[in-house]
């Protein structure tokens, strides 16, 4: 500010007058400015003409600057006044309120400054603002509307006031919990509103579970006639199996399953790309883990029981997975139901981290007093299984999507989740853990602030600073592709129908000379929609295990997901693995979880997309942004995520029974 002053500012007819917003010292809290601006006086000495005026009382403050010709404000309440006087206004915008404050207020972008502008734009912005305060008196447009605003919201709080049954002597507000009062008629006009809101949600629910029920009659008819295709085609296998051939070739099958069997990965893929489970041997029985495991259970802070969502072994190691691990090391005994879709193979309960045990064993239905956290996107538990549950037991609901074809597939499981989630947000559950502002928003509408938890995604940060990383081999196919190209951008996740593939296909032809690589399964023939360019390049899967060391090998990461529901209620757990990476992160606008952080850069366009990953390729590697991307992923670890789960646990009130 001193370096601006003393070059845009003419010494010749300006005189400074230095007005302390802070007159007294706080204990423990603040100290008065009038030291700090008789330093800044001393700089300016025999440069201009100052005065400094300290005044404790508001009003005398409020008419010494009205008779100012503007006013440099660097605190929120003398910006306010500035801009109720009608005076020109400089905004030293030290904190994100003051830059709000501008931006409802019009004031131009010419007439602030952030801490991090450069001193050539403190420079400029003051001369001008400099310029345009000769001669001007009118208030900006803007400050009557707010006005307006602050009056009602001063009408509504008299009001409350009123109605709590005594009208409040000014300035001496005796012995009345005003604030409870108003509070209390708040969440009556909430509820009703929640109360029409679900109302509503029931309709739309009830006209989809029709339009479902009749795709599912639709199905069922399709399944028939692929029943009798089956039979003709068994049929065929009996002719075949009994023919000649199928006896000689007999002894070269036995040959093959005494060999094992196992078909090689795919030519190219990475042994680490290859997820294999260990086999079956060992697992306990029920008998045995009640025995030898929950015999002990009195020893952990509970147990928490992860119903079936999604196989422990699988290439993505997403959220059910990361929050058993977490829960485990606050202290809780974990059990992982599996149906043993596709990458587990247990037959029993087999302990897969400390005090982690995967199982398949129904009798795990059977125990009480534990914790059961059911996802909006599982299938397989009902409403009716759910609600025979011991009343000991504690459901949580992890609402961690919307209910959508593009992630939920067939109509069948969409009526199937929108049956759970009713029932849920209705008083099945005893808490609603939401992933992100906007899910949360609904859950409070439904369940009531004390059973909703705004519990985002997070990111194990220890394994992605694993020293050992260093050693894990590399896919060749991204080694060379990363050796030919400057700057790599990278995107890491399932590859779905809710990635933005326009604007994908038109920012890669925007920036030819950029390697873009997509790591991650094909999810509902996502793959097929990337596009097929020399710069891009799209792996398939990589075992979370080597995640990392591949990951590294990016400068700038990606989440390029499509405008819409999905984009504005997701937590991509991908953003906070991108911070432990370090690697600034380029989204599409509409990802609300993600524009949150101002670190993370944004478009909503492929033109701004370009333009926002120019600008996280420019500041790669910069140890100030580096500094703040870890410190991110600190603040968002799982184990940060499992203590507050735990908390809202403990201050959980009697479960309701559903509505």
């Amino acid at each position: 500010l001193a370096s601006a002053l003393r070059e845009a500012a003419p010494p010749e007819g300006l005189h400074l007058v230095w007005l302390a917003s802070q007159t007294a010292s706080v204990p423990g809290r603040v100290a008065p400015d009038v030291d700090f601006i008789r330093s800044l006086m001393a700089v300016h000495e025999g440069e201009f003409a100052q005065e400094l005026q300290v005044h404790d009382d508001p009003q005398a403050w409020l008419v010494a600057a009205s008779g100012c010709h503007g006013l440099v404000a660097m605190r929120l309440h003398a910006q306010l006044l500035s801009l109720r006087l009608g005076l020109p206004t400089f905004c030293l915008e030290y904190d994100d309120k003051m830059a709000a404050t501008s931006a409802m207020a019009g004031v131009p972008q010419a007439h602030r400054v952030a801490l991090a502008d450069t001193a050539e734009q403190w420079q400029v912005r003051l001369a001008s603002w400099l310029e345009a305060a000769r001669g001007a008196t009118a208030r900006l447009p803007a400050i009557d509307a707010l006005e307006h605003d602050a009056l009602a919201h001063r009408r509504l709080l008299h009001e409350a006031i009123a109605a709590s049954g005594r009208r409040p002597v000014p300035a001496q507000w005796p012995g009345r919990d005003w604030l409870s009062a108003w509070h209390r008629r708040e969440l009556e006009r909430r509820l009703e509103a929640a109360k029409d809101e679900a109302a509503g949600r029931e309709a739309r629910l009830s006209r989809q579970l029709e339009a479902a029920a009749e795709t599912l009659a639709a199905q069922r008819l399709e399944l028939a006639d692929a029943g009798a295709a089956l039979a003709a085609r068994d049929a065929e296998l009996a002719l075949m199996q009994g023919s000649n051939s199928w006896r000689l070739t007999r002894p070269l099958r036995a040959l093959r399953r005494l060999a094992g069997g196992r078909a090689a990965p795919p030519h190219g893929v990475p042994a680490a790309a290859a997820v294999s489970p260990p086999l079956p041997s060992g697992d306990l029985d029920w008998a045995s883990f009640e025995s030898r495991v929950l015999a002990r259970r009195g020893q952990f802070r509970g147990v928490f029981v992860q119903e079936c969502v999604i196989d422990w072994n699988t290439p993505l190691f997403q959220r059910p997975q990361h929050m058993a691990l977490a829960m485990a090391r606050a202290g809780f005994l974990v059990i992982y139901r599996t149906g043993n879709f596709g990458g587990d193979d247990v037959e029993g309960f087999r302990e897969v981290a400390p005090n982690v045990w995967l199982t398949n064993r129904p009798e795990v239905d059977s125990l009480r007093g534990v914790v059961r956290s059911i996802y909006s996107t599982g299938h397989s538990r009902s409403p009716a299984s759910l609600a025979a549950c011991s009343p000991d037991d504690v459901l949580v609901y992890e609402y961690v999507d919307h209910v959508d074809p593009r992630i939920s597939g067939t109509p069948e499981n969409v009526a199937r989740l929108l049956e759970l989630r009713q029932w849920a947000l209705g008083g099945g559950a005893g808490l609603v853990a939401a992933t992100s502002r906007v899910l949360h928003a609904e859950a409070c509408a439904a369940v009531g602030f004390e059973r909703a938890l705004y519990l985002p995604n997070g990111v194990d940060v220890g394994h992605y600073r694993d020293p050992a990383q260093a050693q894990v081999a590399i896919d060749p196919r991204l080694r060379e592709f990363r050796a030919r190209y400057r700057h790599v951008v990278g995107y890491f996740g399932a590859i779905a129908p809710w990635l933005w593939y326009e604007a994908i296909e038109a920012l890669v032809a925007l920036r030819p000379d950029v390697g873009f690589v997509f790591i991650g399964p094909d999810y509902f023939g996502g793959a097929a929609r990337l596009p097929e360019a020399a710069n891009v390049l799209a792996t398939g899967p990589v075992d979370y295990r080597a995640l990392p060391a591949h990951a590294a090998l990016f400068d700038a990461c990606l989440i390029p997901f499509a405008p819409g529901d999905i984009a504005r209620s997701t937590s991509p757990l991908k953003l906070f693995e991108y911070f432990a990476l370090e690697k600034p992160v380029v989204v599409s606008s509409g990802m609300i979880e993600c524009t949150a952080f101002p670190e993370v850069l944004h478009g909503d366009s492929p033109a701004t997309l370009a333009t926002a990953l120019d600008q996280a390729l420019a500041s790669a590697g910069d140890p100030a942004l580096r500094a703040r991307l870890a410190v991110l992923a600190d603040l968002n670890d799982w184990s940060r995520r499992a203590e507050a789960l735990a908390r809202a646990l403990g201050r959980l009130p009697v479960r309701p029974g559903p509505v």
